[in-house]
């Protein structure tokens, strides 16, 4: 089941899995295609400033939306992955 999400353009998906990830398609942001996994957190904030502690970029920093926050890193090779936390 899909539901437009809280930001237009996005769409979030029900998988049905309790405890499941959030799942979602969004609009481009770039040229190219992406695909980016999210892990989950209990704080994307510390989760953001460790991988940057780490080597890593933050990308995005911490947004929160209705029912969740996430952000984006990228590791010191350049591979982007998001962080979420519910609430």
């Amino acid at each position: 089941m899909a539901t437009e999400g809280a930001y237009p353009g996005y769409t979030f998906i029900d998988t049905g899995a309790e405890g499941g990830p959030y799942v979602a398609i969004g609009p481009r942001q770039a040229a190219g295609d992406e695909v980016l996994f999210f892990v989950g957190v209990e704080d994307v904030a510390a989760a953001l400033t460790r991988a940057e502690e780490l080597g890593g970029t933050i990308i995005q920093p911490a947004q929160e939306v209705p029912g969740t926050s996430f952000g984006v890193f990228a590791d010191p090779a350049g591979h982007r992955i998001g962080v979420a936390s519910a609430g």
